[in-house]
């Protein structure tokens, strides 16, 4: 006892007393004219709630709320007493011999007294510290007995380990299954730590503030050798940093001021916010309040938990323009500005190419923009989203569909029909072209009595010893002539002339007038039609597409001497 007295500090009476009148006055200050004093935080994201003191609730109207630069949604700014919910309290008390019989037991009084006048809802933890920190106990409840626990502590240790038992306070407040709850740390002391290696003043405050819980004091007043208590001033500005008050007590109203400081508790205001989602990354970052005459309130805060998100989002879809559909969903999301996040249909025909996807999020919500090269045509859209989940921790995926009818769109003429069936009609032309050239065949051959083999090759019986040689010549079409200088890997350079009557097709199959082997062309790549003397280029709706002079088109584009067609691994240039 007698190595704490030597450390008291000999500061004259005059400045003791100017000490004391400033740490009397310091829940005044907090709550003078137009201050607003933010107490602390609780976060289990996208949920944030602030908690402050206003003189003018006012000026809480019309809050605005941002975490990390981002903006939070304020649904209320209320009466904490309004909200319903319960608060968890944490008394910490000095269970050491510097204090007098008769102030620890005014501390056991008014712990009490304030566990009788907690709310419903409300928990109270019990913490002692000495020559050790022990949890007397934990997380009583109005119904609960506590008052043989309290009644039996003691002052009676040696040291006292007092910023390590506010360390330790802040881990226990530290529950993932109550971090939406609200916290406040109480401690009876009076100022002093005589611990060693243990945490330091440094490492109690920063764990309080990471975590946003406010440390209230009740000091007490003690006199030890005609001198009043010298480690308060210290105490004082310790609590003002967490977000809490210092009240100085006596042995006569310890029992007043602690219950000043429950009903401060429940005047406090809280402000209820919500992020755009519950991801936490347990990065500490800037809380910012901007209250409704400009000023704001700042703070630290790293948000460690978030509320399981088992929603999965929702998307609905409206035509924007007459090239563009919206896409709005009940949530940001994520992958929504890559095209292969969507599948779309048109009357049942998938439309893999031809539009592009922009995503934005703002305060209103989330929504994306498919916009779409051409016009669109008539024919009832579906919107399906493969690729695309919310932007939770859980990453729920959009599993629904959108579908939408337009009818003030493009028709389909008869071009628009056989370039869609062009496959179809294809095919069906080379049936008949085989089948009437097997007629063809059986017909010559019935007519000549058949076939025989001479040498392993099959003729006609009718030509055995007969040799003709017929010449035959090609009807001339009137039509213009493309010259097309052809590069590729496989074949170096060459010059073909085509004649053009009307439209030629360019493609992989033989049936194309100008046939080029090339397994990333299509087997009919694109046209060239001759209209009014000039040439235009269409690509047949491929899916590499067709480049001319390094762009892809989309239409029939008309064609100048010496434009470059790229397909497949072959450029060309024309000429005419």
């Amino acid at each position: 006892m007698g190595k704490k007295y030597i450390r008291k500090s000999a500061a004259c009476l005059t400045l003791l007393v100017i000490l004391c009148l400033r740490l009397d006055g310091a829940a005044l200050v907090a709550r003078a004219a137009g201050d607003v004093r933010l107490e602390g935080v609780t976060a289990r994201l996208p949920n944030v709630t602030v908690y402050c003191y206003p003189s003018d609730p006012q000026s809480l109207e019309g809050a605005h709320v941002t975490y990390g630069g981002e903006p939070l949604t304020v649904s209320q700014c209320a009466p904490y007493a309004n909200l319903g919910s319960g608060s968890d309290y944490y008394m910490l008390m000095d269970v050491s011999g510097s204090l007098s019989e008769g102030y620890f037991s005014c501390m056991k009084e008014a712990v009490l007294d304030f566990f009788r006048n907690m709310g419903k809802n409300d928990k109270l933890t019990l913490i002692a510290f000495g020559d050790e920190v022990r949890v007397v106990f934990e997380d009583k409840t109005a119904g609960d007995d506590v008052e043989g626990a309290v009644r039996a502590l003691e002052n009676k240790d040696q040291t006292t380990r007092l910023f390590d038992a506010i360390h330790q306070t802040a881990k226990l407040c530290d529950k993932e299954g109550e971090a939406d709850v609200r916290k406040v740390a109480v401690v009876f002391t009076d100022g002093e730590d005589f611990s060693e290696n243990t945490s330091t003043k440094a490492e109690a405050l920063a764990a309080l503030s990471e975590r946003r819980i406010p440390l209230y004091a009740m000091a007490a007043r003690e006199i030890y050798g005609g001198k009043e208590n010298v480690c308060l001033e210290g105490m004082g500005e310790f609590v003002r940093e967490t977000g809490g008050i210092m009240e100085i007590f006596d042995t006569l109203d310890a029992l007043t001021k602690m219950q000043g400081l429950q009903r401060l508790f429940g005047e406090a205001w809280a402000i209820v916010a919500k992020a755009r989602t519950n991801a936490v990354d347990h990065e500490k970052k800037l809380l910012a309040v901007t209250l409704s005459d400009g000023r704001t309130l700042t703070a630290k805060l790293r948000a460690a938990y978030s509320q399981k998100d088992e929603t999965a989002p929702t998307a609905s879809m409206e035509q924007a323009s007459d090239a563009s559909f919206r896409v709005t969903f009940s949530e940001p999301v994520r992958g929504a500005d890559q095209v292969s996040a969507y599948e779309v249909t048109r009357d049942g025909d998938a439309i893999t190419d031809g539009y592009m996807a922009r995503y934005q999020e703002s305060q209103e919500g989330a929504s994306a923009e498919l916009v779409f090269d051409e016009t669109l045509w008539n024919g009832r859209y579906e919107l399906s989203f493969p690729g695309i989940t919310d932007a939770s921790m859980e990453g729920n995926a959009l599993t629904g569909k959108c579908e939408l009818e337009v009818t003030d769109g493009r028709t389909m003429g008869l071009v628009d029909y056989f370039m869609k069936y062009q496959a179809a009609s294809v095919g069906a032309a080379v049936l008949l072209v085989f089948f009437s050239a097997l007629f063809i065949v059986w017909h010559k051959m019935k007519k000549r009595k058949g076939v025989v083999t001479i040498e392993g090759k099959a003729v006609l019986r009718s030509n055995v010893q007969k040799k003709h040689h017929v010449a035959v010549k090609k009807r001339e079409l009137s039509g213009r002539q493309i010259l097309f200088c052809l590069e590729g890997a496989l074949f170096g350079q060459r010059q073909i002339t085509v004649n053009v009557v009307n439209s030629m097709i360019v493609g992989r199959s033989q049936i194309c007038d100008l046939s080029i082997e090339d397994e990333k062309m299509s087997r009919q790549h694109f046209a060239i039609h001759d209209k009014n003397g000039c040439f235009y280029i269409e690509d047949l709706h491929t899916t590499n597409g067709t480049l001319l002079n390094g762009r892809r088109i989309a239409r029939a584009t008309r064609l100048s001497v010496g434009d470059q067609i790229q397909v497949g691994e072959i450029t060309m240039t024309v000429r005419w």
